[in-house]
């Protein structure tokens, strides 16, 4: 996973978590990364006020992938992503000449990606970079990039509790944050620990788990 596909994952999750999801903030979170500030001319922008149903959706799309699946729950959700990237491509029409007419004519295609070519030292390197249409295409675009090569292990929702609700803000751990969303989550996590290891140690025979236990990454 290159630092552009990092990124825009980190920019999903954003908008994941932003209680407002208002229009204008969330195009242009999208708008600021190279995969589509280079290529504003295809991006949809929408005058609707906010993405509230697109971003539950996502939520609940994205809760799904990360936990366990089974075989075929994992193929369903690939599919799925799969069928709205390819429902979700750039439309474009391609001129061609009619091998008959010798006619310049327009032929529909649908553009997902495109290819750059660039050299490094004395080799040529070859990267697709996709074609963003709008917000829907770059969440469902977000949900590949986190699915594939089971980068899904590397998504976490936050577990600590706060009050009567649990955090839930979606975090990358290859982003500097590990165990938690924010260093005031780990922080409220630390007490919470703190406070079952202080009764463990004036109870030994009735001890208690740790609330929130570190998780080892590979």
């Amino acid at each position: 996973m290159d630092a552009l596909e990092r990124d825009f994952i980190d920019a999903f999750l954003a908008f994941l978590n932003d209680p407002n999801a208002k229009a204008e903030a969330t195009q242009a979170r999208f708008m600021s990364h190279p995969y589509v500030k280079d290529r504003l001319r295809i991006f949809k922008v929408t005058d609707q006020p906010d993405f509230k149903p697109l971003q539950k959706n996502m939520r609940e799309k994205l809760s799904a992938l990360i936990r366990p699946l089974s075989r075929s729950e994992r193929w369903n959700y690939l599919n799925e992503i799969i069928d709205a990237l390819r429902r979700l491509q750039f439309d474009a029409v391609l001129p061609i000449q009619d091998p008959r007419t010798r006619e310049i004519v327009g032929m529909p295609i649908k553009i997902g990606s495109l290819i750059d070519y660039s050299l490094k030292r004395t080799s040529i390197v070859i990267k697709n970079y996709p074609t963003i249409s709008g917000v829907e295409n770059a969440c469902w675009y977000a949900l590949a990039l986190i699915a594939k090569d089971d980068w899904r292990e590397r998504i976490r929702a936050c577990p600590v509790k706060k009050g009567d609700k649990v955090c839930g803000k979606f975090y990358n751990t290859m982003s500097g944050q590990k165990n938690y969303c924010s260093s005031k989550c780990a922080r409220i996590a630390e007490e919470e620990n703190a406070k079952v290891r202080v009764w463990n140690l004036r109870h030994p025979d009735h001890r208690k788990p740790l609330p929130y236990p570190r998780r080892k990454f590979s």
